[in-house]
C-alpha cells in the first residue's frame, strides 16, 4: 500500500489543515489534546464531568476569541456563528400596590413591582409592556433609548392599564412602532380608558400621574410577531388574572414574557378570578413548562430574584394552595391569615387582601 494512500495520514493532514484556517481567522491559539496549555484552558469546566474537546481556542477575554480584522468574511449573518442572535433586557419600578387598606400584615412589602421586557436583534427591538405613570413611562422611554435599537412593536400582553398606560408617549418618543395586542387584549384596554374607570380607579389611586396621552393597543391579527428574522410568537392563555391573557415565547432565547400569568416573589392579583379560573390557570402554567423554557420573566416580581423558570411551577402551586385554603375557611380574614402564614415575605400581601375579600363573596366563587 502506497503510504501516501494511508487515510490516517490524510485524516491527519485534513484536521491540521482546518485548525490552520481556523488560527488565521481567530485571535488566540487553537489548541489540540496534547498541545501546551490545553489541560489549562480545559481546567475551567465543569470538573465532575470528563471533558476532553477535539480544540480549544485559547482567549483570556471575549476579544481574543473575535476574528480578525484582516479578514474578509462573509456578510451574511447565517456564516457568522459569533454573531449575537437576539437578546433581552428587563426593566423594573417600584410602585405602591392597588389595595392599601389591609387589616395587617408586613409593611416593608406594601409595594409592588412593574417589569418590561425588551426584546433585541442586532438593529430592531420590541417591548414587551409599559408602565402606569407618566414618570414611570419616561424612564422607561430613556432606558430603551439607550440600547440603540429600532423600536419597532410594543406587545401588550393583556388589558390592564399597567401594562398600556405608557403608548402614547411611546408613540411620541418612537415614530412609526406600533402598539399591538391580541383582541381580547385591546376590548380589556377599552373598558380600562373609559371617563369612570379612570376616575374612579386609575386618577384615584394616581391622582396627577396618570398620561394625559392614554391609547389603546390595535390588533395584531397575527400569532406572533418577527424580529430581524425571528420569531416571537403569542401564546394565548385564556382567563389568568383577568381574561384574554397572553405570553410571548421567544424560541431563539428559550424566553417566556410572562406578563401577569406567571409571579415571581410576589402574591398574584385574584380579584377577578374564581375556582374554576384559577383551576385551569394552573393547567396553563403546568403546559407552559413543557416549553422547557431558559428564563421567565413576570411583569411583577421581585426585582431581586432571576428570571427563573420555576416561577410557573411556584404560581401554579399557590393558586391550588388559594382554592385549598378558600375551602378550608369561612371569612375573608381567615383566608387572608392562612395564605400569609404560608407565605409572609411575598411581596405586595395587599394583593392577596383583595383577593381574599373577593372569594369570599358568594356570586364570585
Amino acid at each position: 500500500m502506497n503510504p501516501n494512500d494511508d487515510p490516517a495520514r490524510d485524516t491527519t493532514r485534513t484536521t491540521e489543515d482546518a485548525v490552520a484556517r481556523l488560527a488565521a481567522q481567530t485571535i488566540g491559539p487553537v489548541l489540540l489534546p496534547g498541545d501546551e496549555r490545553y489541560d489549562v484552558e480545559c481546567a475551567s469546566y465543569n470538573l465532575a464531568i470528563a471533558q476532553r474537546p477535539a480544540l480549544v481556542i485559547g482567549a483570556t477575554s471575549g476579544d481574543q476569541a473575535q476574528p480578525r480584522p484582516d479578514q474578509h468574511l462573509p456578510r451574511e449573518p447565517q456564516h457568522r456563528p459569533w454573531r449575537i442572535l437576539m437578546q433581552y433586557a428587563v426593566h423594573h419600578i417600584r410602585r405602591p400596590g392597588l389595595t392599601r387598606d389591609l387589616p395587617y400584615g408586613p409593611e416593608d412589602l406594601f409595594w409592588v413591582s412593574n417589569a418590561a421586557t425588551l426584546v433585541m436583534g442586532e438593529q430592531d427591538a420590541v417591548l414587551i409592556d409599559t408602565f402606569v405613570t407618566a414618570e414611570q413611562n419616561q424612564q422607561l422611554i430613556d432606558w430603551v433609548r439607550s440600547f440603540g435599537r429600532r423600536l419597532t412593536h410594543v406587545y401588550v400582553t393583556h388589558g390592564h392599564g399597567d401594562h398600556f398606560f405608557g403608548l402614547g408617549q411611546i408613540a411620541q418618543a418612537f415614530p412609526g412602532v406600533r402598539a399591538v395586542g391580541t383582541d381580547a387584549t385591546v376590548a380589556g384596554a377599552e373598558a380600562q380608558v373609559t371617563p369612570d374607570k379612570l376616575t374612579s380607579f386609575w386618577q384615584r389611586l394616581f391622582p396627577g400621574q396618570i398620561p394625559d396621552r392614554l391609547t389603546v393597543p390595535e390588533p395584531l391579527g397575527d400569532d406572533h410577531l418577527e424580529l430581524e428574522g425571528q420569531r416571537l410568537d403569542i401564546v394565548e392563555t385564556g382567563f389568568t388574572d383577568t381574561a384574554g391573557s397572553t405570553v410571548v415565547w421567544v424560541p431563539a432565547l428559550r424566553l417566556i414574557a410572562a406578563g401577569d400569568v406567571a409571579y415571581n416573589d410576589t402574591h398574584p392579583y385574584l380579584a377577578e378570578s374564581t375556582t374554576a379560573t384559577r383551576r385551569e390557570w394552573a393547567a396553563t402554567l403546568d403546559r407552559l413548562g413543557e416549553l422547557d423554557p431558559a428564563a421567565v420573566v413576570a411583569a411583577h416580581k421581585n426585582p431581586d430574584r432571576p428570571d427563573d423558570p420555576r416561577i410557573l411551577a411556584e404560581t401554579a402551586a399557590y393558586l391550588r394552595e388559594f382554592n385549598q385554603l378558600d375551602a378550608d375557611t369561612t371569612t375573608a380574614e381567615e383566608l387572608y391569615r392562612a395564605m400569609l402564614d404560608r407565605h409572609p415575605r411575598r411581596i405586595n400581601p395587599g394583593s392577596l387582601w383583595s383577593a381574599a375579600q373577593r372569594a369570599k363573596q358568594p356570586a364570585l366563587r
